[in-house]
């Protein structure tokens, strides 16, 4: 069964890579939705007229203000925020008090104490299966299949990375993570699930680069460095002091890579998964690597 279209859905957070695939997937399927992000700059990021609300994570009373009247919300947690916590607890407290169902984007294998950012989740998911809330859905994303073409240098002839290139990796495209969580809030028949979302292609990070180079024409170096180098590169990147988090998780990398299984995905979004080839054709442009 599903929701009535219109009803408003929220995503908290936005205004990042990831929440602008679920607006794009829920406004294709005429969903309303209402943005909540951080700033008011962070606009122009969004697609245009869509109805857009600011609030910190930090603040009780504007994401009070920012949930009220919606059916549900998908919250997006910021990148290595070293307040996941306490930030997932306050999303908790608005959408149990206001009665509203939470989908909670985590991360694949949460449930892992040396990546102290995986952890954060495990935690708040935690706290959400403990909470009165009725209505919940847990999300476990792998990597995404963009996240390898992040790491091409400034003049696109170098993929640098801070782990062993051939560890192996389910990557999930961005759209099909869109999709299949719009499918989880438009349906009343995900409640008090979690889902593992990863594509269904076991690849090393070496696979990916030459799939890039075959696909670009560019002939694109690997490049290992140590994970701290990278991390700092990251950091800075991201605009987040969370060095340690970074090197942590590339670190953990190096010594298992980072698989999951695409039954959840598949079941979700009712097709194959998009292939890395696929995205990275798509993503050409975006990245400027014609």
């Amino acid at each position: 069964m599903n929701i009535h279209k219109q009803s408003t859905i929220g995503v908290i957070g936005a205004a990042g890579q990831t929440g602008v695939a679920v607006l794009k997937s829920l406004l294709s399927k005429g969903v309303q939705v209402r943005a909540v992000i951080r700033h008011e700059s962070q606009k122009e990021k969004l697609p245009e007229n869509i109805e857009t609300i600011v609030a910190n994570n930090s603040d009780w009373n504007a994401l009070a203000c920012a949930i009220e009247g919606l059916e549900s919300v998908y919250y997006i947690p910021p990148v290595f925020s070293k307040q996941e916590v306490a930030f997932g607890k306050n999303v908790i407290a608005v959408t149990q008090k206001h009665k509203v169902r939470l989908v909670y984007h985590s991360v694949m294998h949460s449930n892992t104490p040396t990546m102290p950012h995986h952890w954060n989740k495990y935690q708040v998911e935690q706290l959400i299966k403990k909470s009165t809330i009725d209505k919940w859905t847990i999300v476990q994303p792998a990597m995404y299949s963009q996240t390898p073409l992040s790491f091409l240098n400034a003049d696109k002839t170098r993929i640098i990375a801070g782990f062993d290139m051939n560890k192996t990796f389910t990557p999930i495209d961005l759209v099909d993570l869109g999709e299949a969580v719009a499918n989880i809030l438009i349906s009343d028949r995900h409640h008090q699930k979690v889902y593992e979302l990863a594509g269904n292609e076991k690849l090393t990070l070496s696979k990916m680069i030459e799939i890039i180079r075959q696909t670009t024409g560019k002939d694109i170096k690997p490049v290992r460095l140590p994970s701290l180098i990278v991390a700092i590169g990251a950091a800075v990147k991201l605009r987040t002091q969370a060095v340690l988090m970074i090197k942590t998780m590339f670190d953990h990398y190096n010594k298992n890579g980072f698989t999951g299984e695409s039954k959840d995905l598949i079941g979700l979004i009712e097709r194959e998964p998009t292939s890395f080839r696929q995205t990275v054709e798509r993503e050409l442009a975006l990245y400027c690597i014609q």
